[in-house]
């Protein structure tokens, strides 16, 4: 059954692929989804005593999510708007007596106009310049 699944997700996943256009008139949706974390452990020397100083341990972690959405203006040449949140969280601890947290969000907004430069019409890159909105 796990299978069946799989096979018919990838299978639209591949149709919507092969039904991508740049034409005039053409419209695209998307979204963007990131999570990343990080951990540090970290001790300082000092050089006059001699001695390590107690680790200092660290966690980050964050994630965004960005929808965005375009219109194609002639074709290969499409003008579009971005809109993107993103939260992030630091804990410190640099002994065990004492703990740090700190939270940050954001919102971010952009409009672009990208240019695609396809080969065979299948494959290639965009470029373009973009006006980006941040508010932390």
């Amino acid at each position: 059954m796990y299978k069946k699944l799989l096979l018919v997700v990838l299978s639209c996943i591949a149709l919507q692929t092969v039904k991508a256009q740049t034409e005039k008139g053409s419209q695209s949706l998307g979204l963007g989804f990131s999570v990343a974390t990080s951990n540090t452990n970290t001790s300082y020397y000092n050089s006059v005593s001699g001695t390590y100083s107690t680790n200092a341990k660290g966690k980050q972690t964050s994630f965004s999510v960005a929808p965005s959405y375009s219109y194609f203006i002639a074709d290969k040449l499409d003008i579009g708007t971005s809109l993107s949140y993103g939260q992030s969280t630091t804990k410190y601890n640099p002994d065990l007596s004492t703990a740090t947290k700190s939270t940050s969000k954001g919102f971010t907004g952009s409009i672009f106009l990208r240019k695609y430069f396809l080969y065979n019409d299948k494959i290639g890159i965009r470029t373009g310049p973009y006006f980006n909105y941040e508010k932390c």
